[in-house]
């Protein structure tokens, strides 16, 4: 069974049976190894927002602080962690393995789509879930990346795996929790059926039937958590509140994360490049000293961010082109701080981790383009799994795109494509070398 499930390529299912199970005590040992390479702090940023929300829902039934409820953040990630505590007791551990359990279930999730659809890419596609350092860390963060992709490839898995179009069904209400772990996704379920009713070759009533039926699915899954956010406010609030307007008017000058390091600590961030006269900058510093939300200020971001856009439209253009590739390129371990007895900050070992993660995050990606690349060429139906990763790109474009952590929910997909390529790669080597 192991075999045919997941690695068809093998000639022996015993060989199969010890890979998969070598593989997943592999995957176990380097997620807890994580906690040799990174410093994990609970008490700041995302993190403790997390927490605090979580620990809220247990004690006061409120998603929100004490009995006040809030639409600030999506749900599901709190929920989840909330739902951990109850059963397991408040422990960051218990979380941490679930979430190890939910990587290595993605792993053979993606490995199983791959065996039915490029059956001598599913080893690989397994190999790089398990021993992937990005995939590995995010297992053990307390953030929502490792949910979210979870959610995401399940989606995919009932796409590519069932011909039934009850497959539509499962797959919208797990795009519909991954839109309430991360809403930036609202719109990913449209993008999707755009494609898929322009480019396959079915029957038109068949795609619009199912089309119609994923989308519906998803925005029931995510229906009675907006009733919930138009009960308490009064207005239409899909999924959460956010901060659009602070994060378009933050892309329209922003380049890169580099100004922040001089301001660590700071209630607000406002470089001297920050596109604010000294009155405007003076004035919102103090008023969130004084204890103001940064939302309190979204109408006024929403409009600089508008009137930036009309005046300069292309050196705001220009200033998403040079951004852009950051979403993806970098070490994506920048927003964990590594363990300082093994690597001091600006040490020779912090350069070469460093480096080496830098490394390894280029060649996955060079080796996912060669295997969309290859797809393309094949017209092979796993394409349509480059739609995530173009969404992605396109959504985050006019907003701080230069954290690639906000595309690690999609970054299995890059794994997926990369495993692709891989066989092809050493059978031109092979070739090569024989001939």
């Amino acid at each position: 069974m192991i075999k045919n499930y997941f690695f068809p390529s093998f000639q022996s299912y015993k060989k199969a049976s010890y890979f998969l199970f070598f593989g997943i005590f592999l995957g176990i040992l380097i997620r807890l190894g994580m906690f040799l390479f990174v410093e994990l702090n609970f008490l700041f940023g995302d993190t403790a927002s997390y927490i605090q929300t979580s620990t809220n829902i247990l004690e006061y039934g409120t998603f929100g602080v004490q009995n006040l409820p809030i639409v600030y953040r999506p749900p599901l990630y709190p929920f989840f962690m909330a739902s951990i505590f109850f059963v397991l007791g408040e422990s960051f551990f218990s979380v941490q393995v679930i979430q190890t359990f939910l990587s290595l279930i993605s792993a053979l999730l993606l490995t199983r789509i791959l065996a039915i659809h490029y059956p001598k890419a599913s080893p690989w596609m397994f190999l790089l879930m398990i021993i992937s350092p990005f995939e590995s860390v995010y297992s053990v963060a307390l953030l929502s990346e490792n949910l979210t992709s979870f959610l995401l490839v399940i989606s995919a898995f009932f796409i590519f795996t069932d011909d039934r179009p009850f497959k539509w069904i499962l797959a919208g209400i797990a795009l519909g929790l991954a839109c309430l772990t991360r809403d930036i996704y609202l719109l990913m379920g449209f993008f999707i059926c755009f494609f898929w009713l322009v480019s396959s070759q079915e029957d038109f009533k068949q795609k619009l039937f199912k089309t119609l039926l994923f989308i519906s699915f998803i925005l029931l899954t995510i229906a009675p958590w907006s009733a919930r956010n138009f009960y308490h406010t009064g207005d239409f609030i899909p999924v959460s509140e956010g901060r659009m307007g602070y994060g378009l008017w933050f892309g329209t000058w922003a380049k890169d994360g580099d100004y922040s390091k001089s301001y660590i600590g700071r209630t607000v961030i406002f470089p001297p490049e920050a596109p604010l006269s000294e009155e405007e900058r003076l004035y919102i510093e103090k008023s969130l000293e004084e204890g103001a939300g940064i939302d309190q200020f979204e109408t006024f971001f929403l409009e600089k961010a508008l009137e930036r856009m009309k005046e300069t439209p292309l050196e705001v253009l220009k200033t998403y082109i040079v951004r852009s590739p950051l979403l993806w390129l970098g070490t994506r371990f920048d927003i964990f701080v590594l363990n300082k007895n093994f690597f001091p900050r600006e040490s020779v070992s912090w350069y070469l981790l460093k480096s080496f993660l830098y490394g390894i995050n280029l060649c996955f990606l060079l080796l996912g383009i060669f295997g969309i690349y290859l797809m393309f060429k094949k017209r092979n139906c796993l394409l349509f799994l480059t739609l995530p990763l173009f969404y992605t790109a396109a959504i985050y474009m006019p907003f701080t795109a230069f954290e690639n952590r906000y595309s690690q929910p999609v970054y299995p997909f890059i794994l997926l494509f990369a495993a692709i390529a891989l066989p092809i790669i050493f059978k031109r080597i092979n070739f090569r070398r024989y001939n």
